[in-house]
């Protein structure tokens, strides 16, 4: 399923309609899915514009979750939810492309 959805992130080509898929699909997505989101939306058009939106500021807070749920005593380090560096990496690139450091949605704590 995760991978399924992976694929479908990937090859959406419009901002509104990946954060119209994240409004539908947020609470089954895992980490990759999260991240695969907020780079495939630097990667489009307009998503600058929408860093106040209510559907990109979800992926944030989802985001900020898979954090503090990592850096807890005894979280877990190679399981499926498991944050590893790599995806630490993709989001640091994501959020830089899309420059929303003037924004509610540019700081993830």
């Amino acid at each position: 399923w995760h991978a399924a959805l992976n694929k479908r992130l990937v090859s959406m080509e419009d901002a509104e309609d990946l954060l119209g898929m994240v409004h539908r699909e947020l609470n089954g997505f895992d980490v990759l899915n999260t991240v695969t989101v907020i780079n495939r939306l630097s990667r489009l058009p307009g998503a600058r514009k929408l860093n106040r939106d209510p559907r990109a500021l979800e992926v944030l807070y989802r985001i900020e979750a898979w954090l503090s749920r990592a850096s807890a005593p005894g979280a877990d380090k190679e399981g499926p939810e498991a944050v590893l560096p790599k995806h630490l990496a993709s989001i640091s690139i994501g959020l830089a492309r899309l420059q929303w450091k003037d924004s509610p949605a540019g700081r993830i704590p």
